[in-house]
Parts: C-alpha cells; sequence; structure tokens
C-alpha cells in the first residue's frame, strides 16, 4: 500500500518506482516541494517536479529531461501529495511524452484549500515509462479521484 488510507495502493499504480520527499517550509508560503526521479532505471532520463503555493492551491513544474540520444518515451507521472498520517490528500496524474536529447516542461495548477494545503507534509512522486501509450493509468487515476472527493 502506498498510503495510509487505501486511496493508492501498488495494484493501482503498476510498475512505478516511487520516491517519498518531505515538503519543506520557503518564503513562497507554508510549504514548498521539490523532487527528482528516473523514469527507466538503465537511461539517463529524468522527471523533475516542483511546486509552490499559489491563489488557486499550488503551482506544480513538472519537467522531463532526457539525454538518452535516440530514446522517445510516453512518462506517467503521479503525485501524492500526503499528510503527516500518511493519507492522501489529493493527487495528480500526467502522461507526457518526451522526445531523445530533449527537455520538456509543463506548469499545473492544483486547485486545493487552504485547509489541505497545510496539512500536506510529503509527496510520493511515482514515475515510469508508458508502455502501453500516452493514456495508461488515467483510469487509475480517475478512481482514485473519486475515492478522495468521496471522503
Amino acid at each position: 500500500m502506498l498510503v495510509s488510507d487505501g486511496t493508492a495502493t501498488d495494484k493501482d499504480w503498476k510498475d512505478y518506482r516511487w520516491a517519498v520527499v518531505a515538503a519543506t517550509s520557503c518564503s513562497a508560503g507554508p510549504i514548498c516541494i521539490s523532487a527528482r526521479a528516473k523514469w527507466d532505471w538503465k537511461r539517463p532520463q529524468w522527471v523533475e517536479f516542483s511546486a509552490v503555493p499559489s491563489s488557486k492551491g499550488l503551482e506544480a513544474k513538472i519537467r522531463l529531461i532526457n539525454e538518452d540520444r535516440k530514446d522517445d518515451d510516453n512518462v506517467c507521472i503521479t503525485v501524492l501529495f500526503l499528510s503527516s498520517d500518511g493519507s492522501a490528500l489529493s493527487i495528480l496524474h500526467k502522461n507526457l511524452h518526451s522526445l531523445p536529447q530533449a527537455v520538456r516542461s509543463e506548469t499545473v495548477d492544483i486547485a486545493l484549500r487552504a485547509s489541505l494545503l497545510r496539512r500536506i507534509t510529503s509527496i510520493a512522486l511515482g514515475t515510469k515509462q508508458c508502455r502501453r501509450g500516452p493514456h495508461e493509468d488515467d483510469d487509475v487515476y480517475r478512481r482514485a479521484k473519486a475515492r478522495l472527493k468521496a471522503r
């Protein structure tokens, strides 16, 4: 199980590599988050994720860094925003395409109430190569979001 409340399980998010990173306080607001993980362990390919508070909740930046000369990939990126007890407060999932020897950046606004934002103590950043195409795990994401809204 990835989180204490069962919102996201290893059974749901198959083949992901997870990195758990603590949120820190910063000049931008109550929390700042920065993490880096590989999506293909054998190649020089990384996902960088960062988030800072915004007027809507969080402004997240995702960067795909692909230093491989030939390999292009669809990349699955899932971020679980966690409370101190390990329960998921919010979730973000993106499928992005990475070209060889390229950097791709995307900014995402994440709507979060201030009360939830203050409770985030860490994130779990999950990455993998989406071998089944650019929409792999979209259904898993929809189910996880529905479970979060049901609480």
